[in-house]
């Protein structure tokens, strides 16, 4: 049986694409080539782009193979499975769907595998990059956030939820400095202290931090999108409201939004929430400013010519940059024809400024035949990354942009490419 990839599904379900039969070609192998069309630098000072990219693979649910990709920008060689290498396994588990980096560690969220796998991050350690060096388990877990010394990860359910209630989920923080070269560390959910866990909605499908340009306070909160995708008809609607201040994690309340919030975003007093509707078919952008007085949660739409910011939008994917926000937005294939995404970037301004900023560019759509657009991305040098996932059964590919717009190179990837993450220099 096959299941259709549909565009910014949940990120639960998004990764659900089987087939019979893979192709001939395995995106699981371990390779290196050379990435076509791009020139490496003579001197490693010069790079413009980042030093790096991490290219995490889903996989397909229920095939137990995520892997992650590594591009050096310094060498101008992608590393095919680059886990594999370093590692006796081949995968890394199942249904990879978000992955973060900090303090040259790469964490990976496998839902599948309900656990989060901690890999070594250091290009300058060849020895241990790509290195296991440790695991978190965590029921279902779906996003990730780091902040400090600290990962929070959203678990979709909570353990011995009581029969006949909605499944809540929560949201569980571990210290990342415990996980070092040498040695695997694995830490059971059940060895996770109850002060650090916290219990919010429905199935938590997102989880971002107020941004370190919020105002006041705001840089100590982290905000879950609830969406209860898989708790049909009686879907969730609210954005949970944690502070982290102190060193606590303690719930200060729930906002509501449309049915079915997947994504957020957050930045100068500014949250901007991605749903899809009672039908899953009805998606909405919007850009609220909050305010948080205690455990009293306000949530004011920020309305552009009488509208939301972009009602039904095709929503791929929002990415956090430089402190600011960044909305990057797609549009996917249509009556089966390949269609150019188009990238909507927005900034926020400070929370005492009413406004924003937009532009949007539409990349050449000769030049750029997307089949199943899976996510946008923005670089550190406001480069544009696209990943499209093709079939689903065998290669994705991720494509490169300037920050205008140029396409600079393509390269093979995995089965379904998901996300990127940066190595900075």
């Amino acid at each position: 049986m096959r299941y259709a990839l549909k565009l910014a599904l949940p990120l639960l379900t998004l990764a659900v694409l089987v087939a019979g039969c893979r192709k001939d070609e395995h995106p699981s192998n371990v390779e290196q080539e050379k990435i076509p069309g791009y020139t490496a630098p003579q001197d490693r000072a010069t790079i413009k782009a980042p030093r790096g990219m991490y290219v995490l693979n889903n996989g397909g649910r229920g095939n137990y193979e995520t892997t992650v990709d590594y591009i050096d920008f310094a060498t101008g060689v992608y590393h095919h499975n680059f886990f594999a290498e370093k590692n006796t396994l081949l995968s890394l588990g199942d249904n990879g769907l978000a992955m973060k980096i900090a303090q040259q560690k790469l964490f990976v969220v496998l839902n599948g595998s309900h656990r989060v796998a901690v890999l070594c991050a250091d290009p300058d350690d060849e020895a241990n990059f790509g290195r296991l060096l440790g695991e978190v388990a965590v029921n279902q877990p779906s996003d990730i956030v780091i902040v400090g010394d600290y990962a929070y990860v959203t678990s979709m359910i909570r353990p011995k939820t009581a029969e006949g209630r909605r499944p809540l989920g929560e949201v569980i923080r571990f210290d990342i400095t415990q996980f070092a070269k040498g040695a695997e560390k694995r830490i059971a959910q059940e060895d996770i202290p109850r002060a650090d866990r916290v219990t919010v909605g429905c199935q938590p499908v997102s989880i971002v931090r107020g941004g370190t340009e919020s105002p006041g306070e705001y840089k100590d909160y982290l905000f879950v999108a609830n969406s209860g995708s898989l708790n049909a008809p009686e879907f969730d609607n609210t954005v949970s409201f944690i502070s982290i201040a102190d060193g606590g994690l303690v719930l200060r309340g729930q906002a509501e939004v449309r049915a079915r919030p997947f994504m957020l975003m957050a930045a100068h007093g500014f949250l901007l929430v991605g749903t899809k509707g009672e039908s899953g078919l009805d998606e909405a952008l919007e850009l609220q400013k909050y305010a948080i007085d205690g455990d009293r949660v306000q949530l004011t739409p920020v309305k552009v010519g009488g509208k939301t910011l972009s009602p039904r939008a095709e929503v791929v994917k929002a990415t956090y940059n430089l402190d600011d926000l960044f909305m990057v937005k797609g549009r996917p294939s249509s009556n089966g024809a390949a269609r150019a995404p188009r990238f909507e970037v927005v900034k926020t301004l400070p929370s005492n400024q009413e406004g924003y900023h937009r532009s949007s560019s539409k990349l050449p759509a000769a030049q750029v035949p997307i089949e199943a657009l899976t996510a946008l991305a923005i670089a550190p040098n406001f480069d544009r990354v696209v990943l499209d996932a093709r079939n689903g059964t065998s290669s994705g590919r991720v494509l490169y942009f300037n920050s205008e717009g140029k396409p600079l190179w393509s390269a093979r990837a995995g089965i379904i490419p998901m996300a990127v993450a940066f190595q900075n220099k």
